[in-house]
């Protein structure tokens, strides 16, 4: 029984998840699916207002209002539910290699 509940526990924040099955996701407007977007790419509450020509009060109510609908609580979980369920595009991967540091950069610091 102990050994249940652990096993439980473990799965409880992927559980904070599952009023997305209800729907949560195709009741977002428009802009609100906007936001979320802003929201996964890391954009603050002020950046939002301004790339959306909007109010940082208008971004905080729509915020909430995402949250709410999503049935989560924090702005990371609406992102990770967003991605999850395909209201927004996990970004593509740029192909181009990462730069390497050079390794006789690193010589002369010794």
């Amino acid at each position: 029984m102990a050994e249940e509940r652990a096993a439980a526990r473990s799965r409880t924040p992927w559980r904070r998840l599952l009023p997305l099955a209800s729907g949560g996701e195709e009741r977002l407007t428009k802009r609100e699916r906007e936001i979320l977007g802003c929201l996964a790419q890391g954009l603050a509450t002020a950046a939002i207002a301004d790339r959306l020509s909007i109010s940082r009060t208008t971004v905080r109510n729509h915020t909430q209002r995402i949250l709410t609908k999503l049935g989560v609580h924090t702005r990371l979980a609406a992102v990770v539910a967003g991605f999850t369920t395909g209201v927004i595009a996990v970004p593509a991967v740029a192909s181009e290699p990462r730069p390497t540091a050079d390794a006789d950069a690193f010589a002369s610091l010794k």
